[in-house]
């Protein structure tokens, strides 16, 4: 990560309409790991800001984590978000879309190219050119983390962009990334003082959480406890080994669960064994990245996995 410039000029452009906050959850362990990125016109996002950040002061808390989620605090806290993300959704004001993928082995081998390069195109083709209207131009403020390379992301998404033959050298160059999604800057911000970067973090670490525990959160609210196929023993021997964690944890899970059949917004729990929205086109959308057979090359991937179709992208 290029350390001291946080902000990063994309064009001479001096203004833009949207924005989007991303961060990562369980981005360096785990089978399952995510991206989420809220994307909104820069209006909406002061209003969000301003009752985001009334939430967090009734509470006392400075910034919002999911893995601060481990006791009553925290769960009320991210049970206020969640509403207040809903009903902003609903409106249609916001999208949160979160990428969902696999940490257990390597979706490429080609130099340079690593699972945050191709998971941020995805987010970016999909969300910023398929789910947003034309003639809209972006600021990205990823939250800041040690071990993601901005500025080598920045450099895959040009050459993976569309006219890469028309890049220039230097520093004045027009980067693809103005010329096919939009983006004139990105900026890296502390969440803490960024409060609409906690909304993407609690929404990643939900959309992890869901699939790698989603077994055991079966076991607690799915069907074996429904139709009493668990005798009451069973039950108690189950909620016994649940951590306190694991409890508020599941208990946010299923509470977003209801909350999402409720106001009909398609996020499904059980269909694909996690949180999954089969419309991606719908204002909440959780999906999860497929990959190919290891031994394809680099150029097949950008080619075939980019496009998406269907709950995927």
């Amino acid at each position: 990560m290029a350390r001291g410039r946080n902000a990063k000029k994309m064009t001479a452009r001096e203004t833009f309409t949207h924005v989007a906050y991303s961060d990562e959850a369980y981005y360096s362990k785990g089978e399952y790991r995510s991206i989420s990125l809220l994307t909104l016109n820069v209006e909406t996002a002061k209003q969000l800001r301003r009752e985001l950040t009334d939430i967090l002061k009734k509470f006392d808390i400075s910034e919002f984590k999911w893995k601060k989620v481990k006791g009553a605090k925290y769960y009320q806290c991210a049970e206020e978000i969640l509403d207040l993300v809903i009903e902003f959704a609903l409106k249609n004001k916001i999208r949160v879309d979160t990428i969902i993928y696999s940490g257990t082995r390597r979706v490429s081998k080609g130099k340079g190219v690593n699972i945050f390069q191709l998971m941020y195109y995805q987010l970016f083709k999909n969300v910023l050119i398929k789910r947003w209207q034309a003639n809209i131009s972006w600021k990205l403020f990823p939250d800041k983390q040690s071990n993601i390379n901005w500025d080598k992301i920045k450099e895959f998404l040009d050459l993976a962009s569309f006219d890469a033959g028309k890049l220039t050298r230097g520093r004045k160059r027009l980067l693809q990334l103005v010329k096919n999604f939009d983006i004139v800057e990105i900026e890296e911000v502390d969440s803490k003082k960024e409060k609409l970067s906690q909304i993407p973090d609690l929404f990643a670490g939900l959309a992890a959480f869901s699939r790698l525990s989603y077994s055991k959160y079966l076991r607690q609210h799915g069907t074996l406890k429904r139709y009493g196929i668990l005798s009451e023993q069973e039950e108690n021997e189950q909620e016994e080994r649940l951590t306190g964690r694991e409890r508020y944890r599941f208990k946010l899970l299923e509470y977003f669960n209801r909350c999402c059949k409720k106001h009909k917004l398609g996020v499904s729990l059980k269909s694909s064994g996690g949180l999954w929205t089969p419309n991606p086109s719908k204002p909440i959308n959780f999906w999860t990245f497929k990959e190919q057979s290891s031994n394809e090359k680099t150029k097949q991937v950008l080619l075939s996995h980019f496009e998406g179709g269907g709950g995927n992208l």
